[in-house]
């Protein structure tokens, strides 16, 4: 990724963190890219976003919108995901996939 990328996906990701409800951190280590596809679009359907985000670019986006808790959870394979308005509906699907790929462990929840 060259560095213009980078900045256009902070830039992207800092617009969007400001107006989201909560973000969960997982360890996705051992998926599949097929599977975390299919994370990805079960994330989706409930109105929320699943990514992964190269650590140190999120580190610079959480200091950047006020979510320092999150940092220590940027170690390793860490995906996030995020929702606008509904914490539990992520929470709930990404329970219900860590139940179907016991690798994909939910790290953390950051409620704003």
């Amino acid at each position: 990724m060259r560095r213009q990328e980078k900045v256009a996906l902070v830039e992207n990701l800092k617009k969007e963190f400001t107006q989201i409800a909560g973000v969960v951190a997982v360890n996705y280590q051992g998926l599949k890219v097929e599977e975390i596809n299919e994370v990805r679009a079960r994330i989706k359907e409930k109105g929320g976003n699943f990514r992964v985000v190269k650590n140190t670019l999120m580190k610079i986006v959480a200091e950047q919108v006020g979510l320092k808790d999150i940092e220590e959870f940027l170690d390793g394979p860490t995906a996030l995901g995020w929702h606008k308005d509904d914490v539990v509906e992520l929470c709930k699907a990404l329970v219900e996939m860590s139940k179907k790929y016991e690798v994909l462990k939910l790290l953390s929840l950051i409620h704003i």
